[in-house]
């Protein structure tokens, strides 16, 4: 079909009545074209009455962190765990769910005994707070509660391996910077043309400056121990702990700062409640009249801007009969409603979320779900459980154990690094729920096929070598003795003793046993006998 320019003006006019003006149609075209994709776009890009103004937005995740901001929230979480009645217990929960009794070490180097030595010597060091912590006060397991921890309060923390075999702990304030650095010093973290930490400005403190409130800050550089992220083997001499979400992100936030008004919300609802209730147990009633009536027996009292105080004792069945014209009310206000319960609990399941704990872990209760429900939401956690004991082993764990393997097998970690620096970390598990349905799902795994032993034993929080180690050195003392017992037996009564008869050990699943009654004498004289 041909179009002449004169019948597409009158086919746009008579469809649309539009203006034929060339630059008209052009501006007409534009409008069309922005009021499609804008039909086409997602709603959450267009303006909204129902959505919260948000500000700032875009940039890098260290773009987020305000320098006074970032310290601030991280003082105002110190103090909800100082002074508040959920943060720090809702910590406490966390951590004792993560480390339990802390994490095992199982070295793979491929030599048994170098396994042995290596197991043995790690046990002597980390249970040692004096060759362990630079302060002496902490050992390896109180090391991975309180690194844990204030990752998830601070946001994360640092550790120096020092050349004296020992670990220093900081906490986070002591890496910052003054405010007139460049751009690639964020928040104490000197950072590279590739965006890896390069150096760590860690403030001197001084032993003056330890009762100090509010974070140090000095101005001058020589306050500050520049030390290099990593030596020329690229191996670490600063551990930054932290869980970043954001792939551009160079310091931890606190695991908090989505639900820091609900939390203060929490404590002015507790507060509230507890005054409504202590008034409600102090008055009973209201009395109006129009003029003085004294109760009982009255004393006075002169204030100290010249007015005078009355107070009148009651006793136990006083009878008071009112004036004329007198009326009473009575005070019952509704304490600990239906209400402040829902609400309270709807503020626990938001906060809890932020640990990634359920509803009945953070209240200790169960009573809003059935042991079904209870079993899934434990399920959920501990799956969060799992990936924090992941990430912290990455971070904390495995470049300690690098760092004393360096220092105890230089040699070997330099001709075999490979096989050296091999090694597992056996996270703690958690009990069962339900033990007899647990251990049957167990064994039906394990007799199908399905899972190894040393997983199965690992997700129940132990070790599988040093379990099967244990139960071979249990039961062979335990033959051992019953043997020595039932020989014993046979010396003192002339009669011979199966020394399973005195230890009772159960047969295998499945297996069933028979016994075989031995006749003594002289079987021809008993059968003509009877």
């Amino acid at each position: 079909m041909n179009w002449t320019v004169t019948g597409f003006k009158d086919r746009m006019r008579g469809l649309f009545g539009l203006n034929t003006d060339p630059k008209s149609l052009a501006q007409t075209f534009t409008d069309m074209k922005e009021e499609s994709f804008a039909a086409a776009a997602y709603a959450a890009g267009r303006p909204s009455k129902y959505r919260r103004t948000r500000t700032q937005l875009g940039g890098t995740a260290d773009a987020n962190f305000r320098e006074n901001q970032y310290w601030q929230i991280r003082a105002y979480v110190q103090d909800m765990d100082r002074n508040d009645a959920v943060v720090g217990q809702l910590l406490n929960r966390c951590v004792d769910n993560v480390v339990r009794g802390g994490f095992a070490l199982s070295p793979q180097t491929g030599d048994r005994s170098l396994d042995v030595e290596i197991r043995e010597r790690w046990h002597e060091w980390s249970t040692s707070a004096e060759t362990c912590d630079y302060t002496g006060r902490h050992t390896f397991s109180r090391m991975e509660r309180l690194v844990l921890r204030s990752v998830l309060l601070d946001g994360d923390c640092f550790a120096l391996p020092l050349g004296n075999g020992q670990i220093q702990l900081l906490e986070s304030d002591r890496v910052t910077s003054p405010s007139n650095q460049n751009s690639n010093v964020i928040l104490g973290v000197e950072l590279d043309d590739r965006g890896r930490p390069d150096q760590y400005w860690i403030t001197k403190l001084k032993q003056t400056q330890r009762q100090r409130i509010g974070r140090w800050v000095p101005q001058d550089p020589q306050g500050y121990d520049r030390r290099a992220a990593r030596d020329s083997d690229g191996d670490p001499l600063v551990l930054h702990i932290y869980n970043p979400e954001r792939i551009t992100q160079t310091r931890g936030i606190t695991a908090f700062h989505a639900v820091f008004d609900i939390l203060s919300q929490i404590e002015d609802l507790n507060f509230a409640t507890l005054v409504r209730a202590q008034v409600s147990s102090c008055i009973a009633m209201f009395i109006t009249r129009q003029s003085d009536f004294q109760l009982g027996s009255r004393s006075t009292e002169n204030a100290a801007d010249g007015t005078t105080e009355y107070t009148e004792e009651l006793s136990p069945g006083l009878i008071m009969r009112g004036r004329p014209g007198e009326s009473i009310s009575a005070f019952n206000p509704n304490v600990a409603s239906n209400d402040y319960i829902d609400m309270i609990k709807m503020m626990m399941r938001l906060v809890g979320c932020a640990l990634g704990m359920p509803l009945s872990l953070t209240t200790l209760s169960t009573s809003d779900t059935t042991f079904h429900g209870y079993r899934g939401e434990l399920q959920q956690a501990r799956l969060g459980f799992g990936v924090i004991q992941q990430w912290l082993s990455e971070r904390f764990h495995s470049p300690i154990y690098r760092w004393k393997m360096r220092e105890w097998y230089p040699d070997l970690v330099a001709t075999t690094p490979r096989n050296a620096l091999r090694h597992r970390w056996e996270k703690p598990g958690w009990p069962y729920v339900d033990p007899t349905k647990d251990v049957a799902a167990d064994k039906e795994q394990l007799s199908h096929g399905l899972n190894s032993p040393r997983r199965v034993v690992a997700q129940r929080g132990h070790d599988w070598k040093q379990l099967v180690r244990e139960t071979v050195e249990d039961r062979s003392y335990a033959i051992r003795q019953a043997i020595r017992e039932a020989k014993e037996v046979a010396d003192e009564t002339g009669e011979p003793v199966a020394w399973r008869e005195m230890l009772h050990l159960s047969p295998p699943s499945g297996i069933s046993m028979g016994a075989q009654v031995e006749l003594i004498g002289d079987t021809e004289d008993e059968d003509a006998a009877s």
